[in-house]
């Protein structure tokens, strides 16, 4: 198992300990909520003992799942908000970027063609020096 699956094992289990904490804060709530003469009378104590058994154990969990969070993401909930509501915004942001980037890009490249071609037509003996530079642009940074 290497160190990446390791952490998602972890972060599984610190996951499913919440999960499980939230849906026995719920059932206890609704046993409260429909309490009656009915219920028998150890049914809330032993919510409570699974409830306090259960956040007892959520600190050790936390403490394996190392995992960095964003202080944007902690404002966002602590403001009563979705994180997942977040992680769209944010891609949405990061595509948007993406795309201006892409067109400005785009437009420079068009820009130096054209330029290119003005000089070759305006200067004929500078063609190969204005080729060579072309083709110097247009190479990755790992082709250099």
């Amino acid at each position: 198992m290497n160190s990446l699956e390791f952490e998602n094992e972890k972060l599984h289990h610190l996951s499913s300990g919440v999960k499980d904490l939230t849906q026995t804060m719920y059932d206890l709530a609704l046993v409260i909520y429909n309490l009656d003469d009915t219920t028998p009378r150890d049914t809330i104590p032993e919510y409570l003992d699974t409830l306090v058994e259960q956040i007892r154990r959520l600190p050790a969990l936390a403490k394996d799942a190392d995992c960095p969070i964003s202080q944007d993401v902690l404002e966002y909930v602590e403001h009563g908000r979705n994180p997942d509501v977040y992680t769209r915004q944010f891609s949405e942001l990061v595509q948007k970027d993406n795309q201006y980037v892409h067109g400005k890009l785009k437009t420079i490249e068009g820009f130096q063609k054209a330029y290119a071609e003005e000089i070759i037509s305006a200067f004929p003996e500078l063609t190969s020096v204005v080729l060579k530079i072309m083709k110097q642009g247009k190479k990755k940074p790992a082709d250099k």
